[in-house]
Protein backbone atom coordinates (compact mmCIF):
# COMPACT_ATOMS: atom_id res chain seq x y z
CA UNK A 1 0.00 0.00 0.00
CA UNK A 2 1.23 3.57 -0.95
CA UNK A 3 1.29 6.42 1.87
CA UNK A 4 -2.35 7.09 3.64
CA UNK A 5 -3.81 9.77 5.35
CA UNK A 6 -4.78 8.53 8.73
CA UNK A 7 -7.61 10.79 9.84
CA UNK A 8 -8.23 10.71 12.86
CA UNK A 9 -5.41 10.69 14.53
CA UNK A 10 -5.91 8.54 17.69
CA UNK A 11 -5.01 6.28 19.58
CA UNK A 12 -7.99 4.47 18.55
CA UNK A 13 -7.97 5.02 15.25
CA UNK A 14 -4.01 3.51 15.34
CA UNK A 15 -5.35 0.51 17.83
CA UNK A 16 -7.86 -0.85 15.46
CA UNK A 17 -5.07 -0.86 12.37
CA UNK A 18 -4.63 -4.08 10.72
CA UNK A 19 -1.48 -5.79 10.05
CA UNK A 20 -0.26 -4.68 6.73
CA UNK A 21 0.30 -7.48 3.91
CA UNK A 22 2.73 -10.34 4.51
CA UNK A 23 5.98 -8.95 3.33
CA UNK A 24 5.25 -4.97 3.43
CA UNK A 25 4.71 -2.46 5.53
CA UNK A 26 1.76 0.10 5.70
CA UNK A 27 2.24 4.00 6.05
CA UNK A 28 -0.13 6.26 7.39
CA UNK A 29 0.28 9.84 7.10
CA UNK A 30 -0.33 12.67 9.81
CA UNK A 31 -3.28 14.90 8.55
CA UNK A 32 -1.71 18.52 10.16
CA UNK A 33 2.05 17.66 10.87
CA UNK A 34 3.74 17.32 7.44
CA UNK A 35 6.45 14.47 7.57
CA UNK A 36 4.81 12.41 11.06
CA UNK A 37 3.85 9.31 9.73
CA UNK A 38 3.02 5.98 11.24
CA UNK A 39 4.40 2.84 10.22
CA UNK A 40 2.94 -0.46 10.51
CA UNK A 41 4.35 -3.94 9.65
CA UNK A 42 3.30 -7.38 8.77
CA UNK A 43 3.57 -8.50 12.17
CA UNK A 44 0.98 -5.74 13.34
CA UNK A 45 3.87 -4.00 14.92
CA UNK A 46 3.40 0.09 15.15
CA UNK A 47 5.88 3.10 14.99
CA UNK A 48 5.96 6.84 14.20
CA UNK A 49 8.54 8.18 12.70
CA UNK A 50 9.31 11.27 10.50
CA UNK A 51 10.54 12.28 7.25
CA UNK A 52 11.86 15.60 5.99
CA UNK A 53 14.80 17.40 4.07
CA UNK A 54 17.42 19.49 6.44
CA UNK A 55 17.57 22.70 4.75
CA UNK A 56 19.92 22.52 2.55
CA UNK A 57 20.52 19.25 2.34
CA UNK A 58 19.40 15.58 2.00
CA UNK A 59 16.17 13.74 3.29
CA UNK A 60 16.10 12.08 6.76
CA UNK A 61 14.09 9.93 8.56
CA UNK A 62 14.58 9.46 12.23
CA UNK A 63 12.10 6.72 14.44
CA UNK A 64 10.93 8.54 17.19
CA UNK A 65 8.83 5.91 19.09
CA UNK A 66 6.82 2.49 19.01
CA UNK A 67 3.03 2.26 19.51
CA UNK A 68 1.91 2.24 22.10
CA UNK A 69 4.59 3.30 24.37
CA UNK A 70 5.25 6.50 22.14
CA UNK A 71 1.78 8.49 21.96
CA UNK A 72 -0.09 9.99 19.36
CA UNK A 73 1.20 13.59 21.72
CA UNK A 74 4.72 12.72 22.15
CA UNK A 75 5.06 11.70 18.53
CA UNK A 76 3.26 15.09 17.39
CA UNK A 77 5.73 17.03 19.87
CA UNK A 78 9.09 15.18 19.00
CA UNK A 79 8.48 15.62 14.98
CA UNK A 80 7.46 19.49 16.01
CA UNK A 81 10.64 19.49 17.74
CA UNK A 82 12.28 17.92 14.74
CA UNK A 83 11.39 19.85 12.16
CA UNK A 84 12.71 23.17 13.54
CA UNK A 85 15.60 21.29 13.61
CA UNK A 86 15.80 20.57 10.32
CA UNK A 87 14.38 23.94 8.86
CA UNK A 88 17.35 25.69 11.06
CA UNK A 89 19.55 23.22 9.00
CA UNK A 90 20.40 20.75 11.60
CA UNK A 91 20.53 17.36 10.77
CA UNK A 92 19.18 15.44 13.99
CA UNK A 93 21.17 12.19 13.23
CA UNK A 94 24.84 14.65 13.86
CA UNK A 95 23.22 16.61 16.31
CA UNK A 96 22.93 12.69 18.22
CA UNK A 97 26.38 12.03 17.52
CA UNK A 98 27.85 15.19 18.67
CA UNK A 99 25.70 15.09 22.27
CA UNK A 100 26.95 11.71 22.66
CA UNK A 101 30.29 12.88 22.65
CA UNK A 102 30.20 15.99 24.63
CA UNK A 103 30.13 15.53 28.79
CA UNK A 104 27.27 16.08 30.61
CA UNK A 105 26.91 18.69 33.64
CA UNK A 106 27.09 15.71 35.63
CA UNK A 107 29.77 14.58 34.56
CA UNK A 108 31.48 18.06 34.31
CA UNK A 109 30.70 18.38 37.78
CA UNK A 110 31.78 15.44 39.34
CA UNK A 111 35.41 15.65 37.18
CA UNK A 112 35.55 19.36 39.39
CA UNK A 113 34.80 18.21 42.67
CA UNK A 114 37.17 15.39 42.46
CA UNK A 115 40.12 17.86 41.83
CA UNK A 116 42.81 18.39 44.54
CA UNK A 117 41.36 20.59 46.85
CA UNK A 118 38.32 21.29 45.98
CA UNK A 119 36.57 19.97 49.61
Amino acid sequence: MASEMLKPYTMAAIERLKPAPAGKRDTYLHPRIPGLILRVTDKGAKSFAFEARVKGGEKVKETIGRFPACTVETAEAEAKRLSAQMVRGIDPREARRRAGKDPTFAELFKAYMEEPGRR
